[in-house]
């Protein structure tokens, strides 16, 4: 058999000392900002995920604290979703910026740029000009990075979404448009993020 080769670059892999530096690094920053993560604490769980699902009703307007494994995070704009998971299921958390803050909300999507690509990009499908305006506040103020902002104003088309969707009637050919809006958008967002671009 004819052995097959790839003549793409094969990108190189960090070393384990490299690896070992970015985590020292990052541990640093956090240690800065007065986020010890070796700190001894405790935190004083009350319930479990299964039971605020299940008792959801009841527990409206009480303080509910629960621990887990973030499994996920989205970020819409002004808000994230998360699904967090502890031993008894998983339950979606909802976090608004005006509830936590911004400089939580920036160091959520700063830690994973890639992460703040994608989910900008779904918020700029949100067909309103409002949208576009949210996106570019957040790349002002810094919490956005150069390829979130150019991936969610990319993938924004205002209301011309819903004309489109309203006047073409086929879903399918709509449904590939704004998936091909949101791909191209996605892709030079990456792009952006892989070559360092800052505007």
């Amino acid at each position: 058999m004819a052995e097959q080769t790839n003549n793409q670059p094969q990108r190189e892999e960090p070393s384990l000392s490299e690896l070992l530096q970015i985590r020292r690094d990052k541990l640093a920053e956090l240690q800065k900002q007065g986020q010890d993560p070796f700190r001894i604490t405790k935190f004083d769980v009350t319930h479990h995920s299964d039971e605020v699902k299940d008792q959801f009703d009841a527990m409206e307007g009480q303080t509910v604290r629960v621990a887990g494994r973030l499994m996920s995070k989205r970020g819409m704009g002004k808000a994230v979703f998360s699904d967090l998971q502890d031993g008894a299921g998983r339950i979606q958390l909802y976090v608004r910026i005006d509830d936590v803050g911004e400089e939580a909300l920036a160091r959520l999507l700063g830690d994973n740029p890639a992460f703040s690509v994608f989910a900008t990009a779904l918020v700029g499908l949100i067909p309103n000009c409002a949208a576009s305006v949210v996106i570019a506040q957040l790349y002002v103020e810094g919490v956005l990075g150069a390829g979130a902002m150019l991936a969610g104003l990319l993938v924004s088309a205002g209301v011309g979404l819903l004309v489109l969707v309203r006047a073409n009637r086929p879903w399918r050919q709509n449904a590939a448009i704004i998936a091909l809006l949101y791909v191209i958008g996605v892709f030079w967002g990456l792009v952006c993020n892989a070559l360092g671009v800052v505007f």
